[in-house]
């Protein structure tokens, strides 16, 4: 370990621990951290859960807004005739109206709080015949911006009566201020579908939500070797680079998913995975070929190797 590597962890390790004191000043357990290191961004869920993904934030958000949004256009909501909305891709369960709206018409003035009035509202809330309810984290919240539509950026249709302004989220963005690393926090601008970041004193307006299952991401790295020369790329997205001038990549994707890499060799080599991709469960096609195809289920974090040949 160098000393760039050294300070790097003496900074990721204060930061860390700034984030675990905002959590025992706001009381709050459930309350998700985040914040960005260099490339890295930061996920606290638990005292036991920290999260560090090779990607930054405004990447992350995309590529969850990404897979939302193209699954919703598909599925879409169901309106539960309650004052709920469910989400059929993620299965979290939405306050149809903002706080303090009628929960069936979303008429009247919806009211705007401070952060800390947020949580307790959303906590205390009871509605649809549930409990449970909370303030929704920032990348759950983003994944109701709807990028087709614009003041405000979201689907009136189930979501009506929506202030064209910013809704706060759980999540906390750590930045010094004041001798505090813990007044502020991310929320979305429902005007465009953007994320920001605010001081938790200020007001902004509230939906909950409750249920549904945490996104989680995991690593899949792809290297390559040999003396041949060629390309390799992932669909979804994630990896792509040209071996021999850079000879490994990294994305980033949802556990469960499924990640096709495939090792594209240019004339006079030929490519292979030489079992790494099926060591893993994964299925390898076309080795000894000009294009060699790796199809791995991402169920862990892991790596892949391909090789080419002259």
């Amino acid at each position: 370990m160098g000393p760039e590597d050294a300070a790097y962890y003496r900074n990721l390790q204060g930061r860390i621990k700034a984030l675990l004191d905002c959590r025992v000043a706001w009381h709050n357990p459930e309350v998700e951290y985040q914040f960005q290191l260099g490339r890295n961004d930061v996920i606290i869920r638990t005292h036991q859960e920290v999260i560090m993904r090779n990607i930054t934030t405004t990447v992350a958000l995309i590529i969850l807004l990404v897979l939302l949004f193209v699954g919703n256009a598909a599925a879409g909501y169901t309106n539960n005739g309650d004052g709920t909305v469910t989400d059929n891709v993620s299965g979290l369960i939405w306050q149809k109206c903002s706080a303090e709206q009628n929960y069936q018409t979303c008429s009247g003035a919806a009211m705007d709080m401070v952060w800390a009035d947020a949580l307790t509202y959303c906590n205390n809330l009871a509605l649809g015949g549930g409990t449970a309810w909370r303030l929704p984290d920032v990348m759950e919240l983003k994944s109701l911006a709807d990028s087709s539509r614009h003041d405000p950026a979201i689907n009136t249709t189930y979501f009506p009566s929506t202030v064209s302004t910013g809704y706060w989220s759980s999540t906390t963005y750590v930045y010094y201020s004041t001798n505090s690393w813990c007044d502020y926090a991310w929320y979305v601008n429902f005007h465009d579908g953007f994320v920001y970041n605010y001081g938790k004193s200020n007001h902004l307006y509230v939906r909950c939500v409750r249920g549904g299952q945490l996104i989680a991401y995991l690593k899949i790295s792809a290297n390559a070797n040999g003396t041949g020369s060629g390309s390799v790329v992932s669909t979804p997205s994630g990896i792509s680079y040209i071996y021999p001038k850079t000879k490994t990549d990294a994305g980033q994707y949802t556990k469960g998913s499924t990640v096709t890499i495939s090792a594209k060799a240019n004339s006079l080599s030929k490519a292979t995975w030489n079992g790494t991709c099926a060591a893993l469960g994964g299925t390898e096609t076309g080795n000894g070929t000009s294009i060699s195809v790796c199809t791995i289920k991402v169920t862990k974090a892991a790596t892949v190797t391909a090789t080419f040949k002259k």
